[in-house]
């Protein structure tokens, strides 16, 4: 049976994820308000929090944490003080199983090997989940949350320029030696790794893609955008990214039709297995065998955590401090400089222990479960969906959305909430008697489709 979408807005065309483009920055801020003004402050918080001197100890760094951190972080409670609403949490919601990671998060400070730094980790994530239940209150709550994601997509999109701009200009702070796809240097900034590039520009051609398949945006504009987003990605050298580019846009394709994408997977299986050695050649470059075999000292820091973690099995060191007191005991130089384990799963579960991994991924395989019963039945919403892919293998090769706040965890809360809002919407859509399906997509009998909500936006909005 297809999915019921009564109560479900119709999105309309999505904004445009480049930079320069202020019509889109007035139009997202318009429709999310004061929660777009937190959603901006706290990325600023978290991008902002590097210095030049220390590109790879971003953690450790006290004068970011009060220039930066700190000062943004508070601004963005402020914002959502102003007038607060917010969507209550409901018994089954996803949103309230992210509550309860956050709660056991903040908990967890009380046994942290750093509590202020676990306390304020905590606090973040929390201020991220009230960013959405504020935008989830209303009737057009899709509506502005699709807003809040391309309003991300643009802020990602103008620090991945900012990170290239640097490079191009030759910036010493923003060119690494490091051999990347394509190029010979790579752009690795104070505030951006060149694999953190990757992630970004791979997360906005899915978005991208996604929306132009779903119809929301024109193919000259996809053109465009998605041009810019490779732009982007030539200057990185996140061999994680191309995995999630070829993955991703297999999905993409099954979701358009179930014959091109299964002949993409075929053709896809068919050229690994006759080219391996080529491939694999190609994604080493000019890395050395040991380097390249541990996945660029990865494997070493898993089975270093993998151990720490055994010695407290059930609650572990405390959220976020579990990485940082692996790294700090680990014994390999080399290594030291790491600013976390680049795995999402090990940061939770030598952070929390058992007891929060659980709940952690617990979260993550419902979230996925309903994101795939929907793909194909709500393909307006594809360019939302689609972040399923790429949070799970940024999750597996760098924190992803499952160690502290960052972008990738407000995508997660972004996904979350509108699985959330589907749910109820089913439910609500359930108890109309005189509702019948045709296509995609069902509509009410003529005597109930006056009642039905529409997509205009409604309640609070700023004025630009």
């Amino acid at each position: 049976m297809r999915d019921p979408g009564v109560f479900s807005p119709r999105l309309g065309p999505a904004s445009s994820i480049l930079p320069w483009s202020i019509g889109a920055w007035k139009r997202d801020l318009r429709i999310t308000g004061f929660a777009g003004m937190a959603l901006l402050s706290l990325q600023v918080a978290e991008f902002g929090r590097a210095e030049p001197d220390m590109a790879h100890k971003v953690h450790e760094s006290l004068r970011s944490l009060l220039v930066f951190r700190a000062p943004f972080t508070l601004a963005a409670c402020l914002f959502l003080l102003v007038n607060p609403q917010f969507r209550k949490i409901k018994l089954g919601d996803l949103s309230g199983w992210f509550l309860l990671y956050v709660l056991y998060f903040v908990a967890s400070s009380i046994w942290s090997t750093d509590p202020v730094m676990t306390f304020g980790k905590g606090f973040e994530l929390l201020i991220g989940l009230a960013i959405v239940l504020r935008l989830s209150c209303r009737e057009d709550s899709l509506y502005k949350l699709d807003a809040l994601r391309t309003l991300l997509l643009r802020v990602i999109a103008t620090v991945g320029t900012l990170a290239v701009a640097g490079f191009l200009l030759r910036l010493p702070a923003f060119v690494s030696h490091r051999h990347g796809i394509l190029l010979n240097s790579t752009a690795d900034t104070p505030f951006l790794s060149s694999n953190g590039l990757g992630y970004i520009s791979s997360l906005l051609l899915l978005c991208v893609s996604g929306d132009c398949i779903s119809g929301r945006i024109s193919k000259k504009s996809a053109c465009m955008q998605s041009g810019y987003a490779i732009f982007l990605f030539l200057f990185a050298a996140s061999r994680t990214s191309v995995l999630i580019v070829v993955f991703g846009m297999g999905i993409l394709l099954i979701v358009k039709s179930w014959i091109l994408g299964l002949g993409y997977f075929i053709s896809l299986v068919a050229a690994v297995f006759l080219k391996l050695a080529a491939i694999l050649k190609v994604f080493q470059g000019r890395q050395p065998q040991p380097g390249f075999r541990t996945l660029s000292g990865r494997t070493v820091l898993w089975a270093a955590a993998w151990k720490q973690w055994k010695a407290h099995p059930f609650w572990g060191f405390g959220g976020g401090a579990g990485g940082k007191f692996v790294i700090a005991h680990l014994g390999v130089p080399r290594l030291q400089v790491v600013s976390s384990l680049h795995n999402g799963f090990l940061e939770a579960l030598t952070g929390l222990g058992a007891v929060g991994f659980m709940v952690v991924l617990s979260l993550l395989i419902m979230t996925t479960l309903s994101t795939c019963r929907r793909l194909r039945r709500e393909r307006e919403m594809l360019g939302i969906y689609i972040l399923i892919p790429h949070i799970w293998i940024t999750s597996i090769m760098s924190i992803g959305a499952l160690a502290w706040m960052n972008y990738e965890v407000m995508f997660y809360l972004i996904l979350i909430s509108v699985l959330d809002i589907r749910r109820r919407d089913d439910r609500q859509a359930g108890e109309l008697p005189c509702a019948k399906q045709t296509g995609s997509w069902f509509e009410l009998a003529p005597d109930r489709k006056a009642s039905l909500p529409t997509a205009q936006p409604s309640g609070e909005t700023m004025q630009l």
